[in-house]
């Protein structure tokens, strides 16, 4: 059977790195915005709210990286969940568990305190050439050649 979600959205918070209380394992839960395709009408647009859990070193990586209204990819395997609220309500929740995320910012991030690493969840870098290029610089004015 097959279990997997991709999403493009923003985080509608920062992202809070907590631990388990037995292993001390990271964790960190979000909501993603994701607007729906072909909503947008009137200038409105419908946004779903996704929950999503990051484990280990994406929760860790997510929380240092990210904040609110930075856009994200997400891949992951969406979970369902159950529990009893304190009315003894049985309730229930579905979820994304994180298994990949990706820069989706034209720049990295700016992180003051720490020199930047590039994270393991994230699309590697382009290979740098072996020669440099020549570019021909153009004036403001003149048309494309293409």
């Amino acid at each position: 059977m097959l279990n997997q979600w991709t999403g493009i959205g923003r985080l509608k918070a920062k992202p809070e790195l907590a631990a388990t209380k037995t292993s001390g394992v990271s964790v960190c839960s979000f909501t993603l915005a994701v607007p729906r395709d072909g909503s947008k009408q009137a200038g409105d647009q419908e946004v779903d709210w996704i929950n999503c859990t990051a484990w280990g070193a994406a929760a860790e990586q997510i929380t240092r990286y990210f904040d609110k209204g930075d856009p994200i990819i997400i891949k992951g395997r969406l979970q369902s969940r159950t529990w009893e609220d304190i009315h003894k309500q049985t309730r229930s929740s579905i979820e994304v568990i994180v298994d990949r995320w990706y820069y989706l910012m034209r720049t990295r991030p700016k992180t003051p305190d720490v020199d930047y690493e590039e994270p393991a969840g994230s699309t590697p870098s382009r290979p740098q050439a072996s020669r440099t290029a020549q570019f021909t610089e153009l004036a403001d004015d003149v048309e494309l050649p293409f």
